[in-house]
């Protein structure tokens, strides 16, 4: 399947801007592409008690799932997320890293959306593609 929206899922440092960037290097393939979708907006409307709930994210949920689409979540270590919050100065994650993880984990099951899911601590972006 050749996606025509391609929606990069992860909490921060995961990897998600770095894989937009190699596939715009490497590829003609120009599909749209979503730095984070329903599953994060989910994710962060839990995780920093959002006037929008969850489940307020179900109906475009729904609708990304008529589309042609493919949802790709990216998740590291929780080691290598504090590595790459400090080579790249961000300040620390709110929250902590495991439970942005858990929380990901959680919405990223349940979602109907057609998905992969990618350990960008274990894995290259020339082993990915």
């Amino acid at each position: 399947m050749k996606p025509i929206l391609l929606i990069l899922e992860g909490m921060d440092k995961s990897g998600k801007t770095t894989i937009i960037n190699y596939i715009n290097k490497k590829t003609n393939y120009t599909p749209l592409i979503l730095d984070r979708g329903p599953i994060g907006y989910k994710v962060y409307s839990e995780l920093y008690n959002k006037e929008t709930t969850p489940s307020d994210y179900d109906a475009l949920e729904k609708e990304l799932c008529k589309i042609k689409h493919l949802c790709v979540y990216l998740y590291a270590f929780e080691k290598d997320i504090q590595t790459r919050c400090l080579l790249t100065n961000e300040p620390k994650i709110d929250n902590g890293i495991a439970w942005h993880l858990q929380t990901y984990q959680k919405y990223y099951e349940a979602s109907s959306l057609n998905k992969i899911k990618i350990n960008t601590s274990s894995k290259t972006f020339e082993e990915i593609f």
